[in-house]
């Protein structure tokens, strides 16, 4: 009876003292262009990026100047996921940003 109530005190104590630990999700659908040409696609080109692939926009939504928007949105900058890392937070982001496509 004693394991017992110790058991469940302890699960009590585990339950309220242990940080919580949040992971957050996304989707971004990215459209294919229209036949004429004009779209996604076209935007990208005159921007310098040659195609509208899945891999090339994974590479665009990794690439350092979108990286450096997101940290300097204070909410993210200041989220205790990065300030608790000893790692550069735009590296940490990177490695850690997961982008899967369907093709």
């Amino acid at each position: 009876m004693i394991g017992l109530i110790l058991g469940i005190a302890g699960g009590w104590f585990l339950y309220h003292k242990t940080p919580k630990t949040y992971e957050s999700r996304a989707e971004v659908f990215i459209e294919r262009p229209p036949k004429n040409g004009a779209g996604p696609e076209q935007l990208l080109r005159q921007q310098g990026i040659a195609s509208a692939s899945p891999a090339t926009q994974a590479s665009v939504l990794k690439s350092t100047p979108v990286l450096k928007a997101v940290l300097a949105v204070p909410e993210v900058a200041e989220s205790r996921t990065l300030t608790e890392t000893d790692e550069d937070p735009l590296i940490f982001l990177r490695r850690e940003l997961s982008i899967q496509g369907t093709e």
